[in-house]
């Protein structure tokens, strides 16, 4: 029996499984038995529960366990279509990759390896793996035909390989058509096999290909990559997670990279290593040696030295050396007042007597004019993030509320900010940084002073070095290369997401480490305050010598953070196992938009996991939302906590989700509107045995929610269970970063690819769609090709013609937008290239071996009869599954 379909229009309905299960044990019952008949299944891949989304109503769980009238197994036998993974309308590539067979046959066993579920009646020895005895090619001279291929057999294969090329000919006196072989003058292609599916891989008409592997990526920053190199799903990949700046300057007037000189509380990055030596062997904290200690610079310059720590980028192409400085803001100290008898009977708080902090740089301009001014910094944090000074007396401001909370450089480490633009005189010009009119220990790393200046906020750039040679004909002459070639370049482009705000893997903390402890996600603390931060006055303590009372200086007190509980890393993951509740919330309470994004796999499930979200109170854990898997209850809830009230918002069944897996939360709001997501489905959205139940907020045809708060800080929650946590991605619905811009240059001449037409819409200084809303889709024009509605999840081939050349010329690829993937490029004949994949006897040997050795399937299905390599008939064995090998238990 054979029942196809695809769900992928309905994210949200329920159920559809147990009909058809339901369905199939009618069938048996009522049909197969009485006559003596047993029912054999044909079921879609499947790698997980409900995965994929839009197959959820084929579940190997219930497949397995459900039982007929007699008790025995509803199913005797299932055929898996472990083939067409790679089809006509996808991009190229095997039709079964071996490690999508793996995932398939890892969930067959927990679903029918009755060692893994007791419940199952039907075993895995009853399942029958599938393989694909055809081919496919696809097109890549043109862009009609990318995503258009064709199935091809065996003996197809072997032809063109043997340089027989059967084609549609049409006679020119007679206008008969005919399908004919034609025979070749070269045998123009390469081919190959492939290491992971063991296919056979051929390129007809291909002259140059180019994987990420032999790319060059270029470097700047003393040798920081552009680009990463990486592998998914056993194939390689380049991209950008992060853009990055590679400035494009113009005519660079002068450049001040360390100081000429300082006063008052301000000190070097780097400080120099005779003093820390001198700390350290007498014992003494840095900060409390004297200032003059403090402010010397370590004097090496030499990037190349172990000792080097100072900061190197790339200015006009040549890296640079410069050295940070910060100002530190003026401590409070006691001033003790006595009675007349000289006892003290309190304190009051004044500045400690150095001078507010000056850094100043002197840069010499030939020609006095109007020029920019660039600066180099770095925001650590929110409250780190804004220098303040004068150039030649006109003052500026460096970050603070010149720049959003989406401004993409805090916590990224030093960049370059244009200041404005300036008069400068011919001579020396003074440029300063003053502490008053900074925040405490942003540093400053130098100063450019130039006639113009773009960030060019960019992905990376890919170089290839191509070389074109002639195909050498039957005679063994070199035969004309085509006047034009075609350029294919396989990419992977993603839907827009909202611009980033704070992202976090929790694998660099250290092992053990606890997270919680930190200052980025700050343990909730009553009435805390720090010494010498202002003019609170404490008593603290008695001096026993003198028996005096003993003051000291604090910042107001106050209650700060909103964490609870211990979450360490353990694993190359955020940890936490406790029956009792604990939340780890980053202390930043978001004025935007927010998107929130968090994966959360739960090794133990009794209690409830997920978000919590604009939490304001701080000091305190019971505030905000929280969006949560509920396992207890087996529900899905949203839930409203403030002032120690309560209010559960919304709650849906839990559907298929499970501990052990984990789970993908994500959280869209905007303007008071919230949608919400739990592995990729929208939640609270009524559907076929799916019911929601809501309050008035809650609009339960689109599952969104009316939202009292819109603000606060985000985090993660969990409530007796132990959970792994893997990533933390808070982004803003208030500007969208697209995922889809790429360029390619040949020749000085670059074409741009990939930039989805939205008409009426604009980019910021950073690139962002300037977009404040939930839906970046309907910016989109609609339309055809690059002006689509939406954008695949598969590899896409762009075409681009080139007049053609001999020899050696340099290709460039830049990623102008982050997420972008280059997977491959090849040249070759704008009139017929070509890519084929086709498994053989040895690919097919290799997926029966695993279907029935180590999975202890009973076998493999080939489809189709008469399309597939012959010669595997001459290698396959008279197999027993394990389950019916001698001494087995029947």
């Amino acid at each position: 029996m054979d029942v196809e379909a695809s769900m992928t229009d309905d994210e949200t309905s329920q159920g559809y499984d147990r009909i058809y299960v339901d369905f199939l044990e009618r069938i048996k019952n009522e049909v197969l038995i009485p006559r003596g008949k047993e029912l054999r299944v044909n079921a879609y891949a499947m790698w997980g529960e409900g995965v994929p989304y839009y197959y959820r109503f084929h579940n190997y769980k219930m497949f397995a366990e459900s039982a007929d009238k007699n008790g025995n197994a509803t199913i005797n036998e299932i055929q898996l279509m472990t083939y067409d993974f790679a089809w006509n309308g996808s991009s190229a590539g095997p039709s079964t990759p071996v490690w999508w067979f793996r995932e398939v046959g890892e969930w067959c066993v927990e679903c029918f390896n009755i060692e893994k579920n007791p419940k199952a009646k039907l075993t895995i020895d009853n399942l029958y793996f599938g393989s694909a005895g055809y081919g496919h090619r696809w097109g890549m001279h043109d862009q009609d035909v990318v995503k258009s291929g064709s199935i091809i057999t065996y003996r197809n294969l072997l032809d063109w390989q043997n340089g027989l090329y059967r084609h549609f000919h049409t006679d020119d006196s007679s206008g008969e058509t005919t399908y004919v072989y034609h025979d070749q003058e070269f045998l123009n292609q390469a081919s190959i096999q492939d290491e992971e599916s063991k296919n056979e891989v051929m390129y007809p008409h291909v002259y140059d290909i180019f994987h990420p592997g032999h790319v060059k990526v270029s470097k700047q920053d003393g040798g920081s990559s552009t680009a990463s190199i990486g592998t998914y799903n056993r194939l390689d990949y380049a991209t950008t997670n992060f853009k990055v700046q590679v400035p494009k300057w113009g005519n660079i007037i002068s450049i001040g990279n360390e100081p000429s000189n300082f006063s008052g509380k301000a000190f070097p990055n780097a400080l120099a290593q005779s003093v820390k030596d001198y700390a350290e062997d007498n014992y003494i904290d840095i900060l409390d040696l004297p200032i003059e200690m403090r402010q010397q610079q370590d004097m090496n310059m030499d990037p190349t030295s172990i000792e080097f720590n100072h900061l190197v980028k790339t200015v006009d192409g040549i890296d640079r050396v410069f050295a940070g400085w910060y100002n530190e803001r003026r401590k409070y100290q006691e001033k003790y007042l006595y009675d007349e008898q000289g006892n003290v009977i309190s304190a009051m708080c004044e500045p400690e007597p150095a001078p507010e902090g000056r850094i100043n740089y002197e840069l010499n301009v030939p020609t006095a004019g109007n020029y920019r001014l660039v600066a180099i910094t770095a925001f650590s944090w929110y409250t780190q993030a804004k220098l303040g000074g004068f150039a030649n007396g006109q003052q500026f401001k460096i970050g603070g509320d010149m720049v959003p909370e989406w401004y993409p450089f805090f916590m990224k480490g030093a960049h370059f900010y244009d200041v404005g633009s300036f008069d400068f005189n011919s001579g020396l010009n003074t440029i300063s940084i003053h502490g008053e009119l900074s925040d405490p220990n942003t540093p400053i790393y130098g100063f450019i002073i130039c006639s113009d200046f773009d960030q060019n906020f960019t992905g990376g750039e890919l170089t290839m070095n191509t070389n074109i040679n002639p195909m050498i004909g039957k005679k063994g002459s070199p035969l004309p290369i085509p006047t034009t070639l075609a350029m294919a370049s396989k990419m992977l482009r993603r839907d827009a997401r909202p611009s980033l705000l704070w992202d976090d893997e929790f694998r660099t903390y250290g092992e053990g480490t606890n997270i919680s402890n930190s200052s980025y996600y700050q343990k909730v603390v009553q009435d805390y305050k720090y010494e010498g931060g202002g003019d609170f006055v404490a008593q603290d303590g008695i001096n026993e010598s003198t028996n005096q009372p003993i003051y000291k200086c604090y910042s107001e007190p106050q209650d700060i953070g909103f964490s609870q509980g211990e979450w360490t890393q353990k694993d190359f993951a955020l940890h936490y196992d406790s029956p009792t509740s604990g939340q780890l919330v980053l202390s930043k309470k978001w004025s935007v938009n927010l998107s929130i994004e968090e994966t959360i796999r739960v090794a133990r499930g009794g209690g409830s996991v997920g978000v919590r979200f604009y939490a304001q109170n701080d000091g305190s854990v019971g505030d905000g939302y929280l969006l949560l898997v509920d396992f207890k209850n087996g529900t899905r809830t949203l839930k409203f906590e403030n002032a120690g009230t309560t209010t559960t918002i919304a709650s849906q069944s839990i559907g298929n989700i499970s501990e052990g897996h984990s789970i993908i939360f994500k959280v869209l709001s905007h303007n008071g509107v919230g949608q919400f997501y739990i592995n990729g489905v929208k939640a609270f959205v009524e559907g076929s045995g799916n019911p929601v139940t809501a309050n008035s907020t809650v609009n339960k045809t689109t599952g969104e929610v009316l939202l009292e708060r819109t603000s606060g800080a985000v985090g993660f929650y969990a409530n007796d269970a132990e959970v792994f946590c893997t990533h933390l991605g808070i982004g803003t619905t208030d500007r969208w970063e697209t995922m889809e811009k790429f360029e390619v240059t040949v020749d000085g001449t670059t074409k741009e690819f990939g930039q989805i037409a939205r008409t009426g819409y604009s980019y910021d200084e950073f690139g962002y769609l300037i977009y404040s809303g939930l839906n970046e889709i309907s910016t989109r024009d609609s339309g055809q090709g690059e002006d689509s509605s939406s954008v695949s999840l598969d590899y896409e081939v762009e075409v681009f013609d080139w007049a053609s050349w001999e020899g050696a010329k340099e290709v460039k690829i830049n990623l102008r937008d982050a997420g972008v993937w280059f997977g491959e490029l090849l040249i070759g004949d704008r009139e017929g290239m070509s890519i084929i994949w086709a498994g053989d006897a040895w690919s097919f040997l290799e997926t029966m071996n695993m279907a029935v050795n180590e999975y202890g399937a009973k076998g493999i299905g080939l489809w189709t009869m008469g399309q597939e390599d012959p010669y595997l008939f001459e290698f396959v064995p008279d197999v027993v599954p394990k389950s019916q090998s001698k001494g087995a238990k029947n």
